[in-house]
């Protein structure tokens, strides 16, 4: 054959053979992309004898597998195709002690919250925190094992104190399902729901179910940005969560505001009064661990005050006059509390008149308000064998020129500081003599 007509020929024959060769690599890629996205999950169950018994029943089971298993490519749509098999072994489950491996959640999500929702509706203990944030669940008639069965799990379980679930595609059907929950569950603290499908139905009935239960523990309840409402729940909706907040006594944030005036109005005045009902609460609850510590008796000669007061100093000396600043400022001056002599030797080297019988009156209330304005705060105690120690600084009491200072060390340590008065030293740090120095003498 000659030479350009085997050239002509090769130049006809090339597109024809490229075009080939890449409609062949384009199907292969194609089914390639198909088997990774459908393929089941690679991950070898660890499964204890008993638990291996219990496939065997499950598996018997074709009809029911087969039907799962169909809803697999509706789930896939929503990114969480979840391996049948495993579902049901992990849902046969009855005992916490069978639990099989905790699957990867980046790469198993669906099959992660078929685990985790079963660990919720067994019960367990040591899941206190129960975070779905930013998880897409499956649509309830997609998959039933993961949505609704959460819904129905918080209505007995008694360990679950937070429960996250924003956004998470928790549908109305499910609000409605979480309703009945909170109307019998009394351990939840927190339930953060912002950012679903939930219209005003549904948190209405949350709402009235809420009402009911005088037991319900929670203080933190959010709902805010759905997808049909927004912020926005009509009148109906806030005239319910008033109506829960007038009798609620726990709640102490409610991520949503009213629209409305007068509901706003009464849901916020609610809130403040839980708001301070729950520091009184958490005070309450200090004094009474503190008051199991046994104090120990402890003769001290030196206290210094390390933290500033929570007040200013023009609140401690409200009645402030100029035989105060003087003491102030010889205090702030020598970072200690002076004595009766270096007090009225202080004055006269100002140019200031003290009578003798003004200067101990002068030093007693200057010692006693100082005194009152550092408790709560951190101090140093040094005792008679120059060991020094820090604590909390919960009491004061003077008595027969004596002082009694009670100091809270920590959880399990407290002392009862004793002194002469006119042998204590108490002494200031230098912020401390900043903030007792008057502007001017």
């Amino acid at each position: 054959m000659d030479a350009s007509v085997a050239m002509v020929v090769w130049e006809m024959a090339t597109p024809t053979m490229l075009g080939s060769v890449a409609a062949a690599l384009g199907c292969v890629f194609m089914v390639v992309c198909l088997w990774v996205r459908l393929r089941p999950s690679r991950r070898r169950l660890q499964i204890n004898r008993p638990l291996q018994r219990m496939v065997c029943v499950s598996s018997t089971s074709s009809n029911t597998i087969t039907a799962s298993e169909s809803s697999c490519l509706e789930a896939a749509s929503q990114g969480a195709c979840i391996d049948q098999q495993f579902a049901a072994i992990v849902c046969e489950i009855t005992d916490l002690a069978h639990m099989v491996e905790e699957p990867n959640k980046t790469e198993d999500t669906g099959e992660w919250m078929i685990w985790m929702v079963h660990r919720a509706w067994l019960n367990d203990p040591t899941l206190i925190d129960f975070n779905f944030s930013n998880l897409r669940m499956p649509f309830p008639h997609v998959e039933s094992r993961i949505a609704p069965k959460l819904m129905a799990a918080m209505a007995t379980n008694t360990h679950i104190t937070t429960l996250n679930l924003t956004h998470s595609n928790l549908q109305n059907s499910q609000g409605h399902q979480l309703s009945e929950s909170l109307r019998k569950n009394n351990k939840l603290k927190t339930l953060n729901i912002d950012s679903n499908n939930l219209n005003s139905e549904a948190i209405r009935a949350m709402a009235d179910a809420l009402k009911e239960n005088d037991q319900s523990a929670l203080a933190v309840w959010t709902f805010n940005n759905q997808a049909n409402s927004g912020n926005m729940f009509g009148r109906p909706v806030e005239q319910a969560l008033a109506s829960l907040m007038e009798q609620n006594t726990r709640i102490v944030k409610l991520g949503v505001g009213c629209q409305d005036p007068h509901w706003r109005m009464r849901v916020d005045r609610a809130l403040l009064r839980n708001n301070d009902s729950a520091r009184s609460r958490r005070k309450s609850s200090v004094l009474q661990e503190e008051e199991l510590v046994v104090a120990t008796e402890k003769e001290i000669s030196k206290l210094t005050l390390i933290n500033l007061p929570r007040k200013a100093r023009w609140e401690v000396w409200q009645d402030e006059d100029s035989k105060s600043k003087l003491v102030c400022s010889q205090t702030a001056e020598a970072k200690r509390l002076p004595t009766e002599e270096q007090i009225q030797a202080y004055a006269t080297s100002k140019g200031a008149r003290l009578k003798y019988s003004e200067v101990a009156p002068l030093a007693k209330g200057f010692r006693s308000k100082l005194l009152d304005a550092v408790v709560q705060t951190q101090v140093t105690v040094v005792d008679k064998y120059e060991k020094e120690t820090g604590g909390t600084l919960q009491g004061w009491t003077e008595k027969n020129e004596r002082f009694s200072f009670d100091v809270l060390v920590d959880s399990s340590t407290r002392f009862s500081c004793t002194a002469a008065a006119k042998h204590l030293i108490i002494e200031v740090g230098d912020d401390f003599a900043v903030w007792l120095k008057p502007s001017e003498v």
